[in-house]
């Protein structure tokens, strides 16, 4: 086991080196040798750590016949996570002896104390002396997990209950929290919040300056009495005045150069971003439940307003420091000029303070308001339906009946807003009436002070003055408390979606639990085979590994009727499966175990962790995208994709219509090959995949995806999206009932694509590279017998058992044994295939 290396003959390749290397084309750090070298890479494309674990081991495999030594290079590179704060930089070099085929590589994790969302770095293989690259697996990624809960540990308890916890925490101690979060955690919001709070208290120091000047300009500037002229920052008045303008008018060139200094800051952006980002990537890795549990017009409506309500509340809490910063300024001048004044200057904010008391009391006995937000809600939620729905509304005429529902429920809805608007109208005019009311009790009882030379006439008026502010000054502050408060429900909001559970620890357990079983079934076969080598070049024991169910049971529901019971079964890798059974036994729900979109309650499914899984849907799904993008959306780099290839799979797929959308792109990719050198042969047959990232994400951005889905037919649609998997060209491919969209002719023709894909070891590549490949795996179910008996291996669902049969049976046998099958769900002993879910 290796961890970072200090030897000073290798340095890693960072920064602009990496780069560099990736720019070249791989003329350095993914160099290949002869066709015939062994390969070396990574056992799987993900690898997952939890931060308080301290450290990963990350395993990498040798390919191939074992002779002779071999050397590659490693380094990590940031992702999200970053060197330094999430982990710890690791780089180094691993040399496989001769026979030896597994080395692996430490690296340690930072644990945080705050909570951050799931982070990734990358770790990759460069630098290959006398082996190859794996094309798809000479990088991987790490996903670190963090198990605390947002915003913070404090409330784990009840955060960890779910929306029913949450009714537990008071609103102003979560957002307490949230707001450490932001200024602890969050990269730059620290010092960006520091100063925001202290240049922001330039408005103070001019205010008291503003004070000071008024009570100069009526005492001095205007009082013509002799004795003042002393006083004069000029020899006549005239020349004082305009001093004194200037002086007046000059600190706001300051004040406005500091707003647009705060504006570039972008406090509000930045937390706005790092909350958008977290919630994202959140919700990548919801489980099912949890995905299914938030609707998708709620996540968007989370990630616009309820990031930026959240962010501004922090933002809010900065303006009420710089309101408070302004009634010190207010104390203190009246404190130095006016002392006999400062019991009312201090009564105001006493009595506002007991207002904001009495209505935040007020507020959380009050269900009125709870009402009317149920009533918004009900509202919205119908406006949504009829919008999804309309199709099914408007062929039962059942129009204007949702006419009439919506607008007795907006009706409700106006007459229940009605006392929020009297007590907002009633919250407004308190300030207003509270600056006047102390002005006229401060004259009825100061006046005399002027008059007899107490005080100054200036200094009267600027305490007048002052309580006027103080009362505006109250109304904007209760203006932003009211907004703060509206903020913590977004915060109460996000925080529910920021704590909904995730599958990173069941896909941890599985990812281990494969690579624990990859690295037994490669060491058995090694040890099985010990002298007996193939000297064939191409020939990799890897492969022999089959994929496996090993007593593996599955329900819905814990305690319910299972749906598979103990299932054990296996296949070679490199078969085209197909997968029958009746109606309801289970045929979608094993495909969505095979394709690990949900996992067994017990047992295991085995698939060796370095071959990568796709999950094909039976509904066609299009991305707002080009349909070039579309085609190639699961290809790592579009650089790496082969123009011609596309091409003849559309053809074989009889793709006339998507053909002609793309033929500019074809030109264009071909092109752009030649010109940075990526259409050069590589030994193995597969085009070489070079990372780059930042290019996908430009185009993405600059993508339009046009209206040319409604050019399309269903059937050019489905093509698309089966077309797309078999660019990809993942070694195993589960397929959910891909034949269910065609005619029997063309269902003919997809299975005869299917085969080849297996059969050639990926789609339309060279035949002189087939033997450097992994196996093609295909599991597919089936819509008629016929289709069942073009496949190598077939699986049929009885009774929560899944039993293999080879599809090399007599024609008539496997024909009884599928319409058998198919019938038996009409007899009333077949309860179990309606228990669970197809």
């Amino acid at each position: 086991m290796l961890s970072c290396c200090n030897n000073e003959a290798y340095q890693p390749l960072v920064g602009n080196q990496v780069e560099g290397a990736t720019r070249e084309g791989s003329s350095r750090s993914l160099r290949r040798a002869t066709t015939n070298a062994d390969i070396v890479q990574f056992t799987t494309s993900i690898y997952y750590v939890e931060e308080n674990e301290g450290s990963l081991v990350v395993d990498v495999m040798r390919l191939g016949s074992m002779k002779g030594t071999v050397k590659v290079r490693y380094h990590t590179e940031d992702g999200s996570a970053k060197a330094g704060i999430s982990y710890e930089e690791t780089f180094g070099e691993l040399m496989f002896e001769e026979d030896e085929y597994r080395k692996s590589i430490e690296i340690n994790t930072i644990e945080s104390l705050y909570w951050s969302a799931t982070m990734e770095f990358k770790v990759r293989l460069s630098d290959p002396e006398g082996c190859n690259l794996g094309i798809h697996l000479h990088s991987c990624r790490v996903k670190v997990i963090d198990n605390d809960t947002f915003p913070s540990n404090k409330y784990r308890e009840q955060l960890l209950k779910g929306e029913d916890g949450l009714d537990e925490i008071s609103a102003a101690g979560l957002f307490t929290e949230y707001f450490k979060l932001c200024f602890l955690q969050v990269p730059s919001i620290s010092w960006r919040t520091a100063t925001c709070l202290v240049f922001d208290q330039m408005k103070n120091i001019y205010r008291y300056f503003t004070l000071c000047l008024n009570i100069y300009i009526v005492d001095v500037l205007f009082n013509l009495d002799s004795d003042t002229e002393d006083e004069l920052i000029r020899p006549t008045r005239e020349e004082t005045a305009i001093v004194v303008g200037v002086i007046y008018v000059a600190p706001m060139m300051v004040l406005h150069l500091w707003d647009i200094l705060k504006a570039k800051m972008d406090l509000v952006g930045h937390l706005r971003l790092y909350l958008q980002a977290s919630l994202f990537r959140r919700y990548l890795n919801y489980s099912e439940e949890s995905r299914a549990s938030v609707p998708p017009p709620d996540m968007q409506h989370a990630l616009t307003l309820g990031c930026e309500g959240a962010a501004r509340g922090y933002m809010k809490v900065l303006d009420l420091f710089q309101k408070l910063g302004q009634l010190a300024v207010f104390t203190y001048f009246t404190l130095l000029s006016n002392p006999g004044a400062i019991y009312l200057i201090m009564a105001m904010p006493s009595l506002m303070l007991l207002f904001l008391t009495c209505q935040s009391w007020k507020s959380c006995c009050s269900t009125d308001a709870s009402q009317r937000k149920n009533t918004e809600a009900a509202v919205l939620s119908l406006a949504a339906e009829v919008c999804q729905r309309y199709r099914l509304i408007a062929d039962y005429f059942q129009r204007p009946q949702m006419n009439e529902i919506f607008a007795r429920k907006t009706d409700e809805l106006r007459r229940q807003s009605v006392p929020e608007s009297i007590e907002a109208v009633n919250n407004e005019y308190f300030p207003k009436w509270l600056g006047p009311l102390f002005v006229g009790v401060y004259i009825a009882v100061y006046a005399h002070s002027v008059f007899s030379n107490a005080i100054s006439l200036g200094t009267f008026l600027a305490t007048i003055g002052i309580m006027k502010d103080i009362s505006s000054e109250f109304a904007e502050a209760y203006e932003i408390i009211l907004e703060l408060t509206d903020t913590f429900g977004s915060i109460q909001h996000l925080t529910v979606y920021f704590n909904k559970p995730t599958d990173l620890l069941m896909w941890k357990q599985v990812n281990r639990q494969r690579r624990e079983a990859t690295r037994q079934a490669r060491d058995k076969l090694f040890r099985q085979q010990s002298g007996k080598v193939d000297k064939e070049p191409g020939n990799y024991k890897t492969d022999l590994i089959p994929i496996e169910i090993g007593n593996m049971s599955f329900g819905w529901k814990e305690g319910g009727t299972p749906v598979f019971e103990n299932v054990s079964v296996s296949v070679p890798q490199g078969k085209l499966v197909a997968v029958v059974g009746p109606h309801g036994s289970g045929k979608k729900t094993l495909l969505s175990l095979m394709g690990h979109m949900i996992f067994p309650l017990d047992g295991s499914i085995f698939i060796p962790s370095h071959l990568r899984i796709l999950h094909v849907t039976q509904e066609a799904y299009l991305l707002n995208l080009s349909p070039w993008k579309n085609l190639i959306f699961g290809c790592a780099n579009p650089l790496s994709v082969d123009p011609a290839r596309v091409r003849k799979i559309l053809q074989l797929l009889q793709m006339k219509t998507t053909l002609q959308l793309i033929t500019a792109d074809l030109e264009k990719q071909a092109l752009l090959r030649e010109t940075t050198g990526a259409s050069k042969p590589v030994p193995d047959g597969e085009s070489e995949e070079e990372e780059s990232e930042q290019e996908e994400e430009k185009d993405w951005d600059q993508e339009n995806g046009g209206n040319w889905h409604d050019e399309l037919t269903y059937s050019e649609k489905v093509k698309i999206h089966l077309a797309r998997a078999l660019i990809m060209n993942p070694e195993v491919m589960v397929l959910q009932r891909p034949l269910h969209h065609y005619d029997t002719a063309m269902a003919e023709t997809v299975l005869k694509v299917l085969k080849a894909h297996v059969e050639e070891r990926g789609l339309a590549l060279p035949e002189k590279g087939r033997r450097h490949r992994r196996p093609r795996s295909c599991f597919f179910t089936v819509e008629r017998p016929d289709e069942a008996m073009a496949a190598d291996v077939v699986w049929r669902i009885k009774d929560g058992l899944v039993h293999d049969d080879e599809s090399t049976t007599g024609t008539s046998m496997l024909q009884k044994a599928f319409m058998h099958s198919m019938t038996e769900v009409s007899s009333p002993k077949s309860g179990p295939f309606f228990n669970g879910g197809a």
